[in-house]
């Protein structure tokens, strides 16, 4: 089935709805596979925790989810609730959150891998290399574009 090609004005609609599909996808895949509590948000919690191997303060998660505390602080707590993480206090600071993977969060890992292999086989899917790469490079300066039209926003704010 052809899809009609959307207009560049339709822009934000498109990755809207592409984000929506992809996140459908990856919710009936965790399903499918017995993972519960576990929503496509927490995602980059779960991805930065897989690269670590002991404990790493809240703030770093929070740094590296590109989220608000407030959000990220609520992920964690769902996820704890589901077993997939534990929080304790720093030995050296008790006012520092670390945050790390259990074993059940651990054990996720190659599923999440083989689901984000099949995600992503779907998605290039006649889709040869460099167009992929041209995408990706399109993709990442309208991010960049955003971001900064997002911090004159910020700074005009910190002004006032």
């Amino acid at each position: 089935m052809s899809e009609k090609t959307e207009s560049p004005e339709g822009i934000l609609d498109l990755i809207s709805r592409i984000r929506d599909t992809s996140g459908e996808i990856l919710s009936r895949e965790l399903e499918m596979n017995g993972i519960e509590g576990v929503v496509p948000a927490h995602g980059k919690i779960i991805f930065h925790l897989f690269q670590k191997e002991k404990p790493v303060p809240l703030s770093e998660v929070v740094k590296a989810s590109g989220r608000v505390k407030s959000t990220i602080t609520g992920m964690v707590a769902t996820l704890e609730k589901h077993g997939y993480l534990m929080r304790t206090h720093s030995p050296e600071d008790k006012r520092s959150v670390l945050v790390e993977l259990t074993p059940k969060g651990r054990a996720m890992r190659e599923l999440f891998n083989d689901i984000s292999i099949r995600i992503l086989d779907r998605i290039y899917m006649g889709i040869d290399r460099p167009e992929q790469e041209a995408l990706t490079d399109s993709l990442s300066r309208i991010n960049r574009n955003l971001k900064d039209a997002l911090a004159l926003y910020i700074a005009k704010e910190n002004i006032k």
